[in-house]
Order: structure tokens, then C-alpha cells, then sequence
């Protein structure tokens, strides 16, 4: 099980880390993959946060699979702490996401918040027709497709709830730009009359290109107009996208996307609607 384990320290609570990491600290394999390296510091950032969370030993347990996986050493005397592991990963890996804890300020809501809501009697259910009219109404639908709403610009969200986890989708909506796949990754392109586009390229025709920024505007630019096409560590999914919905907006939206299970109008508590 050491690839599922690997590749679970992006869901992980920090109550099963400490288990998980355990485990992966007793196996003789280790793995070079960026993210995987990446999550490890971010379990590491987030005991930081919350030293009670993981158990007094979580740093030293995140620290103690980081050298195993990467065959080096804190320095004797050196206080236990990420910041190192965030330096090198910056330096080894220039062109990735930081290894740094998204920022709360993106969003009114609070990650733990909402997960606590999600995981509630009052919100672990939701009505997808209305999770329909949601899904436009928070613009998930001018760049993702579901079903027969949306624009097909972004991955489909069709089967979003089978690939992630009910935190990872909830994650990646409140903080867009902490996670982004290669594929939708941003660049930024210099030109040579010194504009600065940053967006998704996409080519269009052989000699020209085109930018869609997080407004979902588009440029398109000759190529012989560019001096530099850059990696950039934002997202064109703009952050904010929760901000104007009410709890029950969003397990409804969560419902319509398959993360939460369904329920009629009629059953719900009354109450619940004024949330």
C-alpha cells in the first residue's frame, strides 16, 4: 500500500498523519515526485499551526520521511522547522507551487469551517437542482463543464467526485491557486512591446497564441510578438468563488457536483433555508 499511502498525504487529517507517516518512514522506498514532497512539507506547515493536532513528535516524524525521501540531514543543533524544506524545495523545484499553507484571506470562509459544516447533519446533505442554479451562480460554469452546464475551458468536473475527495474539491475551490495541474498551469508571457499577459496558453493556429486570464478574457498574440514565456505560480480560477453563497448554497453546490449525497426540497428542516 506505500503508493496509496503516498499519495493520500493530500487528504490526510492531521490526526491519521501521524499514523500514515509512520508507515512511510519503515518502508525502504522513497519517492522523488513533487507533489508528494510538496504535501510532506505542507503536513509539516500545518503541525507548525497546530503542534497539538499531530501529537508532540508530528515535526520531527515529517522531518525524519523528508530526509529518508531525500537523503539529507538537518543540521545538529538547527531547530526542528519547515523552513529550510520550504527553501530547498523552492530552489530544487523553481518551476512548482510553493510549499507554503494557502492563504485564509482568500476566501470569508474558513477552510475547517466549512469542512466541520460539510461533515454536519445540517449540511452533509444537499438539493442538486438547486446545486444546479449555484454552479453558474458562484461562475464555476464559465470555465468548467458539468453535465450540460458549463464552458469546457478547465478540466470537466463530470466525475470530480470520484477523482477527489469532498476536502480536495472543497480546497481547491476555496484556494485555486494552491494546487493547479500542469495541464491548466499559468504562464506568464512577455512581449517584445513590454506587455505582461498571465493566463493559460493555448495555441491557436501555428503562428499565434492565446491567453485566457482569470477574468476569462482573451488575448491572442503573434508569436512573433513574444520575447519570454515564463512559469507562473497563479491560477486563472479566481479566488473568492464561495464568498457570496450561504452554507446551504454551498452543500448544495457540493451535491450537484456528487460530493455530497442528495435530498428533495420538501425533506429539508426548514430552517435550514435561512442559513
Amino acid at each position: 500500500n506505500w503508493d496509496y499511502l503516498v499519495r493520500s498525504l493530500n487528504v490526510l487529517d492531521q490526526q491519521t498523519a501521524d499514523e500514515v507517516i509512520r508507515a512511510l518512514v519503515g518502508v525502504p522506498i522513497a519517492t522523488d515526485d513533487p507533489m508528494a514532497l510538496r504535501q510532506l512539507i505542507l503536513v509539516g506547515l500545518r503541525s507548525e499551526a497546530d503542534p497539538d493536532g499531530m501529537g508532540k513528535d508530528g515535526i520531527e516524524l515529517v522531518e525524519q520521511l523528508l530526509e529518508h525521501w531525500t537523503g539529507m540531514e538537518r543540521p545538529e543543533g538547527v531547530k526542528r522547522s519547515m523552513k529550510p524544506w520550504q527553501k530547498w524545495y523552492a530552489k530544487t523545484y523553481p518551476d512548482r507551487r510553493p510549499a507554503e499553507l494557502p492563504n485564509a484571506d482568500e476566501s470569508r470562509w474558513d477552510f475547517d469551517q466549512l469542512v466541520n459544516y460539510l461533515d454536519s447533519p445540517d449540511g452533509n446533505y444537499g438539493d442538486p437542482v438547486h446545486g444546479k442554479l449555484v454552479y453558474s451562480k458562484a461562475q464555476c460554469a464559465s470555465c468548467h463543464r458539468k453535465g450540460d452546464v458549463g464552458t469546457s475551458i478547465g478540466p470537466s468536473l463530470a466525475s470530480v467526485a470520484r477523482r477527489l475527495s469532498k476536502q480536495e474539491v472543497l480546497e481547491a475551490t476555496l484556494y485555486p491557486a494552491h494546487v493547479v495541474s500542469d495541464q491548466y498551469a499559468s504562464k506568464k508571457v512577455l512581449t517584445l512591446d513590454g506587455r505582461v499577459l498571465v493566463g493559460m496558453v493555448s495555441q491557436q493556429g501555428d503562428q499565434r497564441l492565446e491567453i485566457r486570464d482569470s477574468n476569462n478574457q482573451v488575448t491572442v498574440v503573434e508569436e512573433s510578438e513574444i520575447d519570454q514565456i515564463l512559469p507562473s505560480n497563479s491560477s486563472i480560477m479566481p479566488s473568492g468563488l464561495l464568498d457570496d453563497l450561504t452554507l446551504t448554497e454551498i452543500s448544495d453546490l457540493m451535491s450537484f457536483l456528487g460530493v455530497l449525497p442528495t435530498t428533495q426540497v420538501a425533506t429539508r428542516p426548514s430552517e435550514r433555508s435561512s442559513k
